[in-house]
């Protein structure tokens, strides 16, 4: 340190001296990395001892005696148990204004390390390592002689938050064997004119709740080479900036990045990159390494919004790349969005969703390419809504087709027929005789013509315009498949005809078949005549008619051997007619499959045929008509 002064000289009379300034000059430890980057090491009074330049702030508080100063000592705490203390806590403040570095303000930070010398480890109470973190301090005007653990902020000790950052600049385990410790403290938003502002803390690892704890030599350190050094690494670069050839990317494939410098002034450094510079690259998918000074290779993982980054020092850039994802290897598909459902039960009138899609090498969900389903029966609609038709074991093919493979995964579905909307009545196909029975049959189908099991139809009744009608309950249980014509009644013939056989559902579906009834057994036999009187001119006609067991009459035509008793007149087969030759009262008699009936008819006196007249003993005559005198 030199003084100097100005003092005028009459001759040899010296005169009054000015007022005396100082100063110093010193040997500032600055050198080049031939890697781009320059650095100072700055320690407490290493420059111009007396003038404490340059000056470095640090200090101890503890809750172990809560109003102590520490601006003095040689040594500082952290960790817990210190001060004789159990379970006491001691931080390390320490700071630097590095606005007293003589360096130009075109120059950026490159990193900035953090290193203390270790004055004794001390794990007798119980630890057997300390984890240590350097957080940045909030408090900017804190006084290196006046504060205290009480007046660290309006709550007694460092505050996360509110004193200090939570999140670590640097952190390490020690285990009690390092002579020096150090961290690296530099941020990206730090420039040369900052006031670097840090407290370190530490926590004690063991088995249980156990002390212990490390102290550093400080600034006020009688042995310079003991103090703490903070090293700023600075450089020319202000920026960096990467380039890619690729216009898109996927995960399957690998991709170049190349970065370059950009100095104060904006320029692109010559090379790309200073000589011997680092880069380190790292990348939010898969990994990146570099294979050149200024060049890296990407292999990509995970797909999305992903960022390259690249940083010489604390000095990074992003690049950030939309991947997409690589094509597909695994397909899964399913019946339900939440779970793995490969197959399901439901009716033809439901309907079910189906969910399916792929995943690339690295797991990725791959969302740009075309996975379809193809369904053995039904559709399914763009929303992938399956909607069945025919009843049975169904399946639907998820399918992506590639260039090189195609991916499938098949998902069953078994249909059951759906509500019934439809009956069809059936049987009584053959012309039905009076007083027999014939089977009725009915059938359910649903909306696509799926048989259904006919008990779906709920209840049922039979009708019929004549005859009579029962229902006969057939069941039809869910554990077989249904079936076609199912006996449901029966018909009874009555009168001949055709007549209409109803079926009613309580499901408001019927049907209706026709059936044609025809004459049944034979119950009697009988004969009519045209009139119960006629005259011996006349013809009488009889009518032979079968009567079935319901009533049901047929005419029939008798041939002549069926006619037992003509009485004396004369019969006609065909329809049937009998000429009398006599007067009186007549029985017709005749058979007809083992029955025999007869019908009487009275005979009287035709018209005159042959009239004589006695005129004389022995003349007459004689006038004839038509009719026969007896």
């Amino acid at each position: 340190m030199y003084e100097w002064w100005v003092q005028g000289v009459n001759q040899t009379i010296p005169g009054p001296a000015s007022q005396r300034w100082s100063f110093g000059i010193g040997n500032p430890d600055h050198s080049y990395n031939d890697d781009g980057t320059y650095v100072y090491t700055v320690r407490d009074s290493a420059d111009v001892a007396g003038y404490s330049h340059m000056d470095i702030l640090d200090n101890t508080i503890t809750d172990a005696l809560p109003l102590a100063n520490f601006g003095f000592s040689e040594d500082l705490s952290v960790g817990k148990g210190c001060y004789n203390t159990v379970g006491s806590v001691c931080d390390t403040i320490i700071s630097l204004d590095m606005s007293q570095i003589p360096l130009s303000s075109d120059q950026t930070i490159h990193s900035i390390e953090l290193t203390f010398s270790v004055d004794q480890w001390d794990f007798s109470g119980g630890a057997y390592a300390i984890d240590l973190s350097v957080h940045q301090f909030l408090i900017s005007n804190w006084n290196e002689l006046g504060i205290t653990w009480n007046t660290t902020g309006a709550t007694p000790g460092p505050v996360a938050g509110v004193d200090y950052i939570s999140t670590p600049l640097d952190q390490g385990t020690f285990y009690g064997t390092n002579s020096k410790i150090a961290f690296q403290i530099a941020t990206d938003s730090l420039v040369l004119s900052d006031n670097i502002l840090l407290i370190i803390r530490g926590n004690p690892l063991s088995s249980s709740n156990y002390d212990g704890f490390v102290k550093l030599h400080s600034s006020d350190d009688s042995q310079l080479n003991m103090r703490p050094s903070f090293r700023v690494f600075h450089t020319n670069i202000s920026s960096l900036n990467i380039t890619s050839t690729a216009s898109s990317y996927n995960a399957d494939d690998s991709y170049s990045f190349s970065v370059q410098g950009i100095d104060y002034n904006g320029n692109t450094v010559a090379g790309g990159l200073p000589s011997g510079a680092s880069i380190e690259w790292s990348t939010t998918t898969g990994t990146i390494a570099g294979t050149g000074a200024t060049t890296a290779e990407l292999t990509p993982t995970v797909n999305g919004l992903q960022t390259i980054t690249a940083c010489y020092g604390v000095i990074c850039t992003d690049y950030v790349i939309d991947l997409e994802s690589g094509l597909p290897v695994e397909l899964f598909a399913s019946l339900n969005q939440n779970s793995d459902v490969n197959s399901v039960t439901i009716t033809a009138d439901e309907t079910v969703p189906v969910y399916a899609y792929a995943v690339d090498q690295h797991d990725n969900l791959v969302t740009n390419e075309i996975i379809s389903f193809v369904p053995s029966n039904g559709s399914i609609d763009s929303a992938g809504l399956f909607s069945p038709y025919t009843a049975g074991l169904q399946t639907i093919t998820a399918e992506w087709i590639g260039a090189a493979s195609t991916l499938q995964e098949v998902l069953t579905v078994e249909v059951l027929p759906g509500e019934p909307v439809e009956v069809v009545l059936s049987g009584c196909t053959e012309i039905v005789t009076a007083d027999t029975s014939c089977d009725l049959f009915g059938s359910a189908f649903d909306q696509f013509d799926n048989v259904v099991w006919f008990d779906d139809v709920v209840g049922y009744t039979l009708s019929a315009t004549d005859g009579e009608t029962i229902e006969i309950i057939t069941p039809t249980p869910h554990n077989v498949p249904p079936s076609q014509e199912v006996l449901v009644g029966e018909y009874t013939g009555n009168f001949v005809g055709q007549w209409t056989i109803t079926l009613d559902t309580d499901l408001g579906i019927s049907d209706s078949i026709t059936v044609d009834v025809t004459h049944g057994a034979l119950d009697s036999f009988t004969l009519t005549s045209s009139s119960p009187t006629i005259t011996a001119d006349d013809l009488l006609f009889i009518n032979a008619t079968r009567i079935d067991v319901r009533g049901n009459q047929l005419p029939v035509t008798l041939p002549l051997e069926n006619w037992t008793n003509v009485a004396d007149g004369s019969i006609t087969p065909g329809t049937a007619t009998w000429t009398p030759n006599s007067q009186g009262t007549k029985t017709i008699t005749a058979s007809y499959q083992g029955l025999s009936t007869s019908v009487e008819v009275f005979v009287v006196r035709g018209v005159i045929y042959d009239l004589q007249l006695i005129l004389m003993m022995f003349q007459t005559r004689s006038f004839f008509d038509n009719a026969m005198i007896p």
